[in-house]
């Protein structure tokens, strides 16, 4: 019999096609452009994981700039939107709604045109889900496709340091299909925490890469957060030996940006590790002062981090802008050469349209957390008759737990760090409005 491909992979690749002509060569913001320098001078550093520069080495060989890495998240991107619409749906019609309306979303959509690796981790993200999907629409479980499924969670654990939290709760599902059913209840619980130590240790190997330079992350954070503390209770908390001089409160506050932590480091007022390396004094002084401040200063720290996180939802206090949405640009970075950017009409009205969005409904993150609880109650109700339901769970729990520490960890407010979770939500969705056991006999 000759296999035909279905309705959602011709709908998915039309999509892919449409996307690479709106965006080519691909967005480029400062991240974009410092790390496509990093990657033409070969200098790597883990202060953000350098899984995406390492692979981005390999692309620019054969095609110089941000256009190979666009290709690659587009391609994985329209691959799990149609290899999950095939899988669910049966009718031609329902997998062209379903790629259209889940790849096509506006907070996703306006994502897919940006080289971040916030938006490569959403596509390998999603490409996990779809192909655990597709898997779970079987009678007997096949090592392939969950094969391919655990290597993709390796790879979103590596891109992102909070990447492991958006896998954790998707590799029960995984064990459990593998064991064709034979492990519940405790009994898959050790199996499930072996492979999440494997997961986290060969997430870091990227960073061990003789190329890449070692350099910590958590002092930016630390620092953002005492400057934020120190800005609101008029008391400096940051320790004297990661200032500059005699640096007081009131020098901190024209820079401290609610929202932002990068305007803080600007005018050079603290000593920031990734430019300066710290020595064991420096870094102790820095710990202690920071994981005091929940204790030491609950109301000022809470207030800070319960503000950032509103402004990440979409729901900022009174007098505070939106998060960062889309960064529809081109920015130009030392000797990184120019890019040629087709001018159309189209794809310059598609970019003011993704620079106006930012405090717009349509791309609030707020609304989408919301239907993931809402689809969790769903799929609760079906786990009896539909094992395909605790799948369903699995993705917006992982929904939840890739935002959720953020409310501490996150030092900005930028549409793209819920991106990942957002994209589980919208396949979540799908297969809660799949017909039961509905799926193509080979997607």
């Amino acid at each position: 019999m000759t296999w035909r491909p279905p309705p959602a992979a011709w709908a998915a690749l039309a999509a892919f096609a449409c996307c690479v002509w709106l965006f080519w060569p691909g967005y480029v913001s400062f991240d974009t452009a410092h790390q496509w320098y990093q990657v033409r001078h070969g200098q790597f550093s883990d202060h953000h994981p350098p899984l995406m520069a390492l692979l981005w080495r390999a692309t620019e060989p054969v095609l110089p700039g941000p256009a190979g890495p666009l290709l690659v998240q587009l391609a994985l991107w329209w691959a799990a939107i149609g290899l999950a619409a095939a899988s669910l749906f049966a009718r031609a019609r329902a997998q062209v709604a379903a790629v259209l309306l889940a790849g096509a979303a506006p907070p996703l959509f306006g994502l897919l045109g940006h080289v971040w690796k916030d938006v490569l981790l959403m596509a390998v993200l999603a490409l996990a889900a779809a192909l655990m999907l597709a898997e779970a629409g079987r009678p007997k479980a096949r090592r392939g496709p969950l094969m391919a499924a655990a290597v993709c969670l390796l790879a979103v654990a590596a891109l992102r340091h909070n990447g492991l939290t958006a896998a954790l709760p998707l590799l029960p599902w995984l064990i459990w299909r593998g064991s064709a059913g034979r492990l519940r209840g405790l009994a898959l619980l050790v199996p499930t925490l072996a492979a999440t130590l494997v997961l986290a240790v060969l997430a870091q190997l990227p960073a061990r890469h003789p190329a890449v330079q070692r350099v910590e992350f958590w002092p930016t954070l630390a620092l953002w957060d005492l400057a934020a503390v120190s800005v609101a209770t008029g008391a400096m908390q940051v320790p004297a030996a990661l200032r500059k001089g005699e640096v007081a409160v009131e020098d901190l506050r024209p820079h401290f940006r609610p929202d932002n932590n990068v305007p803080l480091f600007g005018p050079g007022l603290l000593k920031l590790s990734l430019l300066e390396p710290y020595d064991e004094a420096e870094r102790q002084a820095l710990r202690q002062a920071w994981l005091a401040l929940p204790w030491r200063e609950p109301g000022a720290y809470w207030g800070h981090r319960w503000r950032l996180a509103r402004i990440q939802l979409g729901l900022p206090p009174a007098g505070l802008g939106p998060p960062q949405a889309f960064s529809p640009g081109h920015v130009a970075l030392a000797d990184n050469p120019p890019l040629a950017i087709p001018e159309d009409p189209v794809r310059q009205g598609l970019a003011r349209t993704l620079a106006a969005a930012a405090g717009h409904p349509l791309v609030a993150p707020w609304p989408w957390l919301l239907a993931a609880l809402a689809l969790a109650v769903v799929f609760w109700r079906r786990r009896a008759r539909d094992p395909r339901a605790w799948l369903g769970l699995a993705l917006v729990g992982s929904a939840w737990a890739y935002a959720l520490p953020l409310a501490v960890l996150a030092a900005s407010a930028e549409l793209r760090y819920l991106a990942p979770g957002l994209a589980l939500v919208a396949l979540a969705g799908m297969l809660a409005l799949a017909p039961p056991g509905a799926r193509r006999a080979r997607p």
